[in-house]
């Protein structure tokens, strides 16, 4: 290129030349341009300074015009958003009447609920109070209604075992035409007001022994079917009595409130009578007719009997009268008890109304709130004017920028002309100084010249100092390319020993790797020795238990067969006294000349030989055993009571006793010939009930054996389990932190029956103290519930384990010591449902399934995406590499 550009500058070299004189020439004439054309160069200026002034309030004057429309626009949004506020707040100040209106409205109505509500209260109140009044009228303490409400429960336990064969008591079933026949009637029947009245004997008995069965106290039984009920006499209606008074049957003033009991009602009050006063009953019980007796009660209570027998006790008599009570007492308290409970839900529906109150504070709060808004409103009312106002005002002044800036653009337009014309002088002046420059140079004007040849001139020049750098470039780059090549041979060296350093490295590697694999082996090995050193010790522990547990029972048993030894001498002695004591009893028998039915020998078989010393007893146990295998007695007349008697003599004296008072009464009192047919009904009667309860009591042994070998089999089966829990959740929870310091242990609170009670579990996290279950974290909990969780699934295995969410409560280390967990135990089937963490599941999961989202014909629709991660899993090889890779990284 210097080259060429030489040869250029040759060939042209006169043109060079003359074009650098021109150049001079250009500049001499130039300067005489320049003084001629000095004065009007001062008034171009002055002009161009003037117009340069005007262009400047000009721009100035624009500007503000834009500054001014902007803020005319400003205001007309500003007034846009009043009016859209306007319209809004006047829908809020309608909706909040509106709501107001409703408010009220709501207002009224919780009012008359609340008064309601307050009324019903009161009513109900001054209800318990009169009632309450009325139970105090009564006089009734809490012992007499606690015993009369202890005898309804009676009554009613038994209409629910027996049905309507329980009719229920005398006080309850009749009561007194009038209070004043109370006393009378309290008085003549006696124990009989509280008895129960029931259909048959076969009822009575039956509730007799449920009343035994159940430890109940005794009741007074009335069986319609037995009980032996005297004619009503009606002439003793018709008694004439000189004081006029009336004479009536007690019977007669008694109400049934069922005709079936009319006979226990006869039965209990006979053909007794009832009269006015004292005097009146001496008179008809004494005086009437001396050969006829009546049974007479008076209206106080004082009762005279055929007998002569004459009983009155008002005090006791009112405070039995009470018992009629009984019901209208229950009737009272049933009746409070309700009206307790209706007050109490009074009271709290009455607390469940809305507060009237508070409505009265949201209507308050809302008429407040529209209140405030109307101030808004007129508060942007008067905004709005003021901003059309200040619109109106930036409109004038608009307007006198318009005109200022005509004027302005008309002066610059003079300014411009002006300039033009001092210009073309200029060029005029300048023609007239460059006429023989241009005539030589063959140009029409100096301002061509300007154009072409000078501008030409100084592009070469820029040619020339552009082809001097680019020179100097390309000696620098050919140093620094010398220089390069010069390096070249040591770089070969080095990219030598470069290539020898990386095969020392993928020797290194395959040693890592073989030694990664050694590592793993170990470790499997190290592992198999600890499950069998831990299955080891605990064979040893069950041994240890089971020796000390022999020991025990070898020592307990020898124990219990001395205690037997002597058990069995001391029955041996007693049996042989017994023996003696029968032999002896029997010989007395046949001195005494007793007749004892014999199922085998007779009286006269019996040897009559007493031991006279110590010597003879050998002789007399032999006489024993002989009369023993010769006679033997029969027990089959006795009763069952005699047969199971511990004490024969103690027997034998009570049934002396009984004889001589049997045979005492039989001497005393004329015997009751039906009393032996009774007697066998009630003994017939007394075998079925025997036999009713041996059948209950075997079919309550049988239950028993039944329920306690249930209780064995479920025991049995709870430990079975609890064993294995109890060593798969400890190696669970120490694979799970892949830890051996780390302990779950399991304990029973009632080792007995551990089913009826709680487990302990307790949990030592590594390089912690063991602690339970409730004094965990919350990740400590549940890494300790999925090592249970597993545990239990290895005792009972499940098809499928369906997760969710078990990583909620674990940190990203724990996600990932579980997710090793998984992929050691890939035989168990496991869903996983996660929000998070999902790229530690992703390693050891063979399925990734997502649910999403999509819109279908303008309806969302959720889908279920299935991702099948076999395809990317990494073999082993490639895994251990990236450990090693991840492991030299970190050193």
């Amino acid at each position: 290129m210097e080259a060429e550009y030489k040869k250029l500058i040759q060939s042209q070299e006169t043109d060079e030349l003359l074009e650098e004189e021109r150049v001079k020439e250009y500049d001499k004439l130039k300067q005489e341009a320049g003084k001629r054309t000095a004065v009007l160069r001062q008034q171009l200026y002055t002009v161009e300074k003037e117009q340069k002034d005007l262009q400047e309030i000009l721009d100035r004057e624009l500007c503000k015009k834009v500054q001014i429309n902007r803020q005319q626009q400003g205001i007309k949004n500003a007034i846009a958003d009043a009016n859209i506020r306007l319209q809004k707040i006047d829908c809020y100040i309608k909706e909040k009447e509106l709501s107001l209106h409703e408010k009220k409205k709501l207002q009224d109505e919780e009012q008359a609920k609340v008064s309601s509500a307050n009324e019903e209260i009161e009513k109900v109140k001054s209800e318990l109070e009169t009632l309450v009044k009325h139970l105090n009228q009564m006089n009734i303490g809490s012992e007499l209604f606690l015993k009369e409400k202890k005898k309804q429960d009676i009554v009613k336990d038994l209409k629910m075992a027996f049905g309507d064969n329980i009719l229920g008591r005398m006080s309850d079933l009749c009561h007194p035409a009038h209070e004043r026949y109370k006393l009378a009637i309290t008085k003549v029947m006696g124990k009989n007001l509280n008895a129960l009245v029931v259909k048959s004997k076969q009822t009575a008995l039956e509730v007799i022994h449920y009343l035994k069965t159940f430890h109940l106290p005794p009741e007074i039984i009335l069986p319609l079917d037995t009980i032996k009920v005297y004619p009503i006499q009606g002439r003793l209606r018709n008694l004439c009595i000189p004081s006029g008074e009336n004479v009536k049957l007690l019977y007669d003033v008694i109400h049934c409130k069922v005709r079936v009991i009319e006979p226990a009602v006869r039965f209990a009050v006979s053909n007794c009578l009832l009269c006015e006063t004292t005097d009146t009953a001496v008179y008809v019980a004494y005086k009437l007719d001396p050969t006829v007796k009546y049974n007479v009660v008076s209206l106080d209570g004082t009762y005279y009997k055929k007998g002569g027998v004459l009983s009155s006790g008002k005090v006791s008599l009112q405070q039995k009268a009470k018992q009629w009570l009984g019901q209208e007492i229950l009737q009272a308290q049933n009746r409070k008890t309700e009206l307790c409970e209706k007050l109490r839900d009074l009271q709290k529906q009455s607390r469940t109304i809305p507060n009237v109150r508070q409505t009265t504070d949201e209507i308050c709060s809302i008429e407040i709130r529209v209140k405030y808004v109307k101030e808004d409103r007129k508060k942007l009312i008067e905004k709005v004017t003021e901003l059309q106002s200040q619109l109106e005002k930036l409109g004038t002044h608009s307007a006198d920028a318009d005109s200022l800036i005509t004027d302005l653009e008309q002066k610059m337009l003079d300014h411009c002309n002006k300039r033009q014309t001092i210009q073309n002088e200029m060029n005029l002046v300048e023609d007239t100084v460059f006429s023989d420059f241009c005539h030589k140079t063959g140009i029409a004007t100096v301002r061509e010249y300007e154009g072409i040849g000078l501008r030409l001139y100084q592009e070469r020049a820029e040619k020339r100092s552009e082809l001097s750098t680019h020179k100097q470039n390309i000696l620098t780059q050919l140093k620094y390319e010398n220089e390069k090549l010069t390096l070249q041979t040591g770089t070969l060296k080095k990219e030598q020993e470069l290539n020898e350093l990386k095969a020392e490295l993928e020797t290194a590697k395959l040693h890592v790797q073989q030694a990664e694999e050694d590592k793993i082996n170990h470790s499997q090995k190290l592992k198999d020795l600890k499950l069998n050193l831990q299955t080891l010790k605990t064979k040893r522990f069950s041994t240890e238990k089971e020796r000390v547990k022999a020991q025990d029972d070898a020592k307990r048993l020898a124990d219990d067969i001395k205690e037997g030894t002597s058990q069995l001498n001391n029955v041996r002695l007693r049996i042989e006294n017994l023996k003696y004591e029968h032999r002896n009893l029997l010989v007395q028998c046949k001195v005494q000349g007793l007749n004892i039915p014999m199922r085998r020998g007779t009286m006269a078989d019996i040897h009559e030989s007493e031991p006279s010393s110590l010597n003879e007893s050998s002789s007399t146990s032999q006489g024993v055993e002989q009369d023993e295998r010769r006679i033997v007695i029969d027990y089959s007349q006795l009763s069952d009571s005699l047969k199971e008697a511990s004490d024969v003599k103690k027997a034998v004296k009570e049934l002396g006793l009984n004889i001589e008072d049997t045979m005492l009464k039989i001497r005393t009192k004329k015997p009751n010939m039906k009393v032996v047919e009774e007697f066998d009904a009630i003994q017939l009667s007394l075998k079925e009930i025997y036999s009713e309860v041996e059948s209950t009591v075997k079919i309550l042994r049988h239950d028993g054996h039944k329920f306690k070998k249930i209780r064995e089999d479920r025991t049995r089966k709870f430990m079975e389990c609890f064993s294995s829990l109890e060593t798969q959740v400890d190696d669970i929870y120490k694979e799970l932190y892949e830890a051996q310091n780390g302990a779950a242990l399991l304990t029973l609170e009632n080792p007995e029956e551990p089913y009826l009670a709680g487990v302990r579990y307790s949990v030592q996290v590594p390089h912690k103290r063991c602690v339970a279950m409730d004094c965990l974290s919350g990740g400590e909990a549940a890494m300790a519930s999925l090592a249970f969780m597993f545990a239990l699934n290895r005792y009972r295995k499940a098809p499928i384990i369906i997760l969710d969410e078990p990583d909620g409560s674990l940190d990203q280390r724990n996600v990932s010591k579980f997710a090793e967990f998984l992929k050691q135990n890939i035989h168990l089937q496991i869903i996983i449902i996660t929000h998070r963490n999902r790229s530690a599941y992703a390693t050891v999961a063979d399925d990734v399934i997502g649910i999403v989202k999509e819109i279908e014909n303008g309806l969302t629709v959720s889908k279920m995406c299935i991702l099948d991660l076999t395809e990317y899993q990494m073999n082993e090889e490639d895994n251990q590499e990236d450990e090693i890779r991840s492991s030299l990284g970190k050193q």
